[in-house]
């Protein structure tokens, strides 16, 4: 696994985390949806929308948990490649790391808020992605 690979996982996994929490939300909504209409029609809670209700609440439970692992798993990368950003010793490269790696701006960005230009900046990248150490 290459240094950039190394500390592209966290975006990864966060990406992954904001796509089971939309689907979370999508499936809260399908719950009050088909619990609503079950009440709202009483000849209609037959075994078929209660099935349905159940379904859709143990699709969000699977999720849920699945999503909460995803979390541990998240915070267990995040303080490795914070380990692996501070045993850079160089602070320019240091913050340039932290300020893609962890917080995920963009190259522009960065270029900003740092007062480089936007193809120093690039060099200073490559340069900090020989320096971290896995």
């Amino acid at each position: 696994m290459t240094a950039k690979e190394f500390l592209s996982r966290y975006k990864t996994i966060d990406r992954e985390i904001d796509c089971m929490m939309a689907e979370l939300g999508r499936l809260r909504a399908l719950m009050y949806q088909t619990g609503s209409s079950a009440n709202a029609h009483p000849r209609r809670r037959g075994k078929q929308s209660g099935a349905s209700f159940e379904k859709i609440v143990a699709k969000y439970i699977d999720l849920e948990n699945a999503m909460n692992e995803k979390i541990d798993q998240l915070l267990d990368v995040k303080a490795e490649i914070e380990q692996a950003i501070d045993r850079v010793e160089d602070d320019t490269l240091r913050l340039l790391l932290r300020l893609r790696y962890m917080k995920g701006m963009t190259w522009e960005r960065i270029a900003l808020e740092m007062h480089y230009s936007y193809m120093h900046v690039c060099r200073l990248h490559r340069l900090a992605l020989q320096k971290v150490k896995m």
